[in-house]
């Protein structure tokens, strides 16, 4: 018996230094220091259940006041969208927190401009702040409260405004769904881009309606992509950043042809002007023939990587003007980051519909500038 009582005398002795271990240490790393507050005592409402109508934010850690307050307020204003209970854009005033200040959040839809009305009388009615020193390293922070109250029956309110709106942009979106249904004979491509539209519309819509009409126009999206002219859609393609400032044919030579015709046979080169490294590519599209052929990179000049500056490609050899005669689109396209191309089998390469989908796709997930011209091709 003895040695047992030993041996749990021990255990408790062991436990006692841990614990006073850990406790020396916590005291060790407190480094944070209370300077100053906005009031000597901290208001009830700091901790605590609030009243029904009433919000809480809190920002900790800010480099300033203002900042302090203004992310406070923002995380109130959040809560106060959460209690809702129906995913919106909200936005709301930045400015100087004070009591009494009107809180002014809105719904902002990205399919429309304007926008209404949905927390409606709410206000500020206490703040509190904490001004810190942090002794390792020295430094200052500040921790803020805002207490925001609403009036009673508001949320209920709130809630049947965002009804009202969401159930608007669904109206919006079956008429814009009746419209696309009749271009689709006749205009396919402008078709494509109302069920992208209604897609977009109704992509922060939490109504199981917009949910339902959303997948239906992706797949109206998914088929009217893969029935498209997918030439169609890459000239109508916008770059998202700024690179290729000038485009300009030339002869074998290099020197400029000064009109936008060749003769069947002609050899062919671009002079390309661009401000920023990246990776090039040259598409020619007959319209004619209704083929797209990948003329750089190719299996002479793989590289595809340019650096800013005006210069001539490709460099060691030339583009060939081929029949049919007529009308050929040439697309310069500069990218940030590699997009697939297929395998390399002769100085240029044909490109199927499916590779044209794949080129755009991965453009539309990087980015890329593109510059378009047009060349005539005679007998």
């Amino acid at each position: 018996m003895r040695d047992i009582r030993s041996f749990i005398v021990d255990i408790i002795l062991v436990n006692f230094i841990i614990l006073s271990l850990s406790n020396c240490a916590s005291r060790e790393i407190k480094t944070d220091i209370l300077i100053s507050s906005s009031s000597e005592i901290k208001p009830r409402w700091l901790r605590g259940r609030l009243s029904p109508n009433q919000y809480r934010g809190i920002a900790t850690g800010k480099n300033t006041e203002e900042d302090g307050l203004n992310d406070a307020y923002h995380d109130a204003v959040r809560k106060v969208i959460e209690e809702v209970g129906i995913k919106v854009n909200a936005v709301f005033e930045r400015g100087r927190i004070e009591k009494g200040s009107v809180l002014n959040i809105n719904v902002e839809s990205r399919t429309r401009a304007e926008t209404q009305g949905f927390i409606q009388g709410a206000k500020v009615v206490d703040t509190y702040i904490e001004k810190y020193k942090r002794t390792k390293p020295i430094t200052y922070y500040y921790n803020a409260y805002v207490l925001v109250e609403i009036p009673e029956g508001e949320i209920e309110r709130a809630r049947e405004r965002i009804r009202k709106y969401n159930q608007g942009i669904i109206k919006e979106a079956r008429k814009l769904w009746a419209e696309a249904e009749k271009k689709e004979k006749f205009s396919p491509y402008n078709a494509l881009l109302d069920y992208r539209s209604i897609k977009e519309m109704l992509s922060d819509v939490d109504i199981a309606e917009a949910k339902t009409l959303s997948i239906r126009a992706g797949n109206k999206i998914d088929y009217l992509e893969m029935m498209e002219d997918p030439m169609i859609q890459l000239l109508s393609l916008r770059g998202n950043i700024s690179i290729i400032q000038e485009v300009e044919f030339t002869d074998e030579y290099g020197k400029p042809k000064g009109e936008f015709s060749v003769d069947v046979g002609d050899y062919l080169r671009i002079k390309i002007d661009i401000i920023d490294d990246g990776y090039l590519y040259i598409i020619s599209y007959d319209k004619e023939g209704k083929q797209a052929r990948l003329l750089f990179p190719n299996g002479i000049e793989r590289d595809n990587y340019v650096v800013k500056g005006v210069k001539v490609y490709p460099e060691s050899t030339c583009f060939v003007a081929e029949a049919p005669p007529g009308y050929n689109t040439v697309f310069v396209i500069v990218s940030k980051e590699k997009i697939p191309i297929p395998t390399f089998t002769k100085d240029f390469i044909p490109l199927a519909n499916e590779d044209v989908w794949k080129i755009i796709g991965a453009l539309r997930r990087t980015k890329f500038d593109i510059m378009n011209a047009e060349i005539y091709i005679r007998e």
